[in-house]
């Protein structure tokens, strides 16, 4: 009876352990993968990169707007992610960046970006075919018996529900007496 009971405990531990990671488990295999591309690419940049491969942005009044920053050296730009390797400030205002493109973390926020849409259409399909079905079943005519006569019952189960009687016998259907 005791390892009934610690077994039923460990699977109860288990099915929630599954259910959380089900919900927060994408966010964490996500985070875990930026982690490691930031600190790789941390070291990339402390090593040397070739002038070759830096890419300069100038940053204007126009273009500002279009960068998302995610943290201090780093930023989105049109769709990429670029690691700040040095910046410098133009007589004009202007600001140019000298960066490495960051492909990789490109790509898993692009995967991110997919996963988050293809979950969010998958459920608004759940929920129309959920609605679907309650609206068949809702709104199909059903028939039932009523003192011996078969009745259609052409309201919703949710809406008005007529409770008078209906008399097998009477061509019109009678009011409750009057009391006197």
């Amino acid at each position: 009876m005791l390892i009934f009971v610690a077994l039923k405990g460990a699977i109860s531990i288990l099915l929630i352990a599954l259910f959380m990671f089900n919900a927060c488990g994408v966010f964490l295999v996500f985070k875990i993968e930026q982690t490691r591309i930031r600190k790789e690419m941390k070291l990339t940049i402390k090593q040397g990169v070739p002038q070759e491969e830096l890419e300069t942005i100038v940053v204007d009044a126009t273009n500002r707007v279009q960068l998302v920053w995610t943290h201090e050296r780093e930023f989105m730009f049109q769709g990429t992610m670029y690691d700040i390797v040095w910046k410098e400030q133009l007589s004009d205002g202007n600001m140019r960046y000298h960066c490495v493109n960051d492909t990789q973390e490109t790509i898993l926020f692009a995967d991110l970006d997919d996963l988050v849409k293809r979950k969010m259409g998958n459920k608004e399909s759940r929920s129309q075919r959920l609605k679907n079905v309650l609206d068949r079943m809702v709104t199909v005519p059903s028939f039932t018996y009523f003192a011996g006569t078969p009745r259609m019952l052409e309201d919703s189960v949710f809406g008005y529900s007529d409770a008078t009687y209906h008399s097998p016998t009477l061509e019109k259907d009678a009011p409750p007496p009057q009391l006197g």
